[in-house]
């Protein structure tokens, strides 16, 4: 598929011309890769493995493995032992490994211990987001949530449930899997508690927690809590909880590879185009949020999937007439 080179000056004039090309090319890369064979592949952990510095412990199954540019990785995983099965969150940086919290934790909370933990975000200088459920000491007014970072070696709360929600008089209830942008800024989803609760999106820096405005068009009810499904450092993804994931992924390479194939330097000829991806008429139209963290800001842009559209690609000199994506899965 041929994508198309912009200059930086038209590509931020708005939806049509927008000046996310690496993250459209990542996404491209990630959804064709799936059908390409790897050739580099190194073991870094595997189960069973003993936990550095928990002397009895194991390492049981992984999950929400997160990356950034440095090949540094944040994942859930489980220590075991023959007494106790503690959910925790895990580091690496190819060649060393640490524990970055665990169940049973002394959390960064008076009277809180950490109990149980959400998928990790970990940004290119190595820190690391995550959300965490807590247990309480004995303190009544103890939270029961909240989101934390890991910047400096010790766990600290950006947020926890029961603080008021940027400048309203709501109460944080309950909270997304976070995202942490190059700058250290933090990027969720929560809903506040009300007589009706609503449901929003958030931005934590040094300074404090600010509403993120919703774009144009993006609706969003008050029990419908916003998830990240797709990240790469300063780009997000998210979707209202009830959406269907299954369906985003492939929603969401339609929009932008029809967006990038429309955007060429010469309008596409139907008779040198073909489909690459048929339409899917199975699927309902999935509602998508696309957010760019720069610095202390975000900027968001609603995504609307349409799996009734093709995906098509502009045929070079040899190409086939069919490439493979429909059988891709």
């Amino acid at each position: 598929m041929k994508i198309p080179k912009f200059s930086l000056r038209k590509i931020r004039a708005g939806w049509s011309r927008w000046h996310y090309l690496w993250f459209v090319v990542g996404l491209l890369f990630m959804f064709v890769s799936r059908g390409v064979a790897q050739t580099s592949t190194r073991l870094l952990l595997s189960a069973n493995d003993t936990v550095p510095d928990h002397p009895g412990f194991v390492f049981g199954p992984f999950s929400a493995l997160a990356m950034n540019a440095k090949k540094q990785v944040a994942f859930l995983t489980t220590l075991l032992s023959p007494r106790a099965q503690l959910p925790a969150i895990g580091r690496s940086s190819g060649v060393s490994f640490s524990i970055v919290a665990f169940q049973g934790l002394v959390a960064p909370v008076p009277g809180t211990l950490f109990d149980a933990f959400g998928a990790p975000s970990i940004n290119d200088s190595g820190a690391i987001a995550f959300y965490a459920t807590l247990r309480s000491t004995g303190g009544a007014s103890a939270p029961s949530s909240g989101i934390f970072f890991v910047a400096n070696g010790e766990p600290a709360a950006a947020v926890t449930s029961g603080q008021e929600a940027s400048a309203s008089s709501r109460l944080f209830q309950a909270f997304s899997s976070p995202v942490i942008g190059s700058s250290g800024a933090i990027l969720f989803g929560a809903l506040t508690a009300g007589n009706p609760g609503a449901s929003g999106l958030y931005l934590w820096t040094s300074q404090g927690v600010e509403t993120v405005p919703l774009p144009a068009g993006f609706t969003l009810g008050s029990g419908e809590l916003l998830q990240p499904v797709f990240q790469s450092e300063n780009e997000s993804v998210w979707l209202p909880n009830d959406e269907s994931v299954r369906w985003a992924d492939d929603q969401l390479f339609r929009a932008l590879a029809i967006r990038s194939f429309q955007q060429l330097n010469f309008p596409p000829d139907p008779t040198a185009s073909v489909q690459v991806l048929a339409p899917s008429l199975d699927e309902k139209p999935v509602q998508m949020l696309l957010v760019i963290l720069k610095g202390t800001g975000a900027q968001t842009m609603a995504l609307q999937g349409d799996p009734t559209a093709p995906v098509m690609a502009r045929l070079g000199a040899g190409a086939p007439t069919a490439l493979p994506l429909n059988g891709v899965e």
